[in-house]
């Protein structure tokens, strides 16, 4: 975009070009690589849970009463539960925004935790 001047030695408009915005050559570069370490991080996150109900089984199995039959079920479901919320999620951030939509899922994750430990505290008096 060029700006118009007044030449200081005549009065006839000269076109000088307008100052150019820095290049963001090195914002996208931190934006990609903020991506794939986010990306990353929950790949590991998801990998990592499964393991640790796959890890937990035999007690859940337990708790719940199911048999060893049973108990590919609940990998499964729990599976299939975290293949609909990833895009659910994707989609409820972008109707309700990124910001009040983690500040409600921090306050759900932060009453639930309150619930269990209050539920442990009652069954060991």
């Amino acid at each position: 975009m060029a700006t118009l001047q007044l030449a200081v030695n005549n009065d006839k408009p000269e076109r000088t070009p307008a100052p150019q915005a820095p290049a963001k050559s090195e914002m996208s570069a931190l934006r990609m690589w903020c991506a794939v370490v986010g990306s990353t991080l929950g790949a590991f996150m998801a990998v990592l849970n499964i393991q640790i109900v796959n890890a937990s089984l035999a007690d859940i199995q337990g708790a719940i009463g199911a048999g060893k039959d049973d108990g590919g079920w609940i990998s499964t479901s729990y599976l299939i539960a975290e293949i609909v919320v990833i895009p659910l999620s994707g989609w409820l951030a972008r109707v309700f925004s990124v910001r009040r939509y983690l500040l409600v899922n921090a306050i759900m994750f932060g009453s639930s935790s309150i619930s269990v430990i209050q539920r442990q505290h009652s069954r060991s008096h």
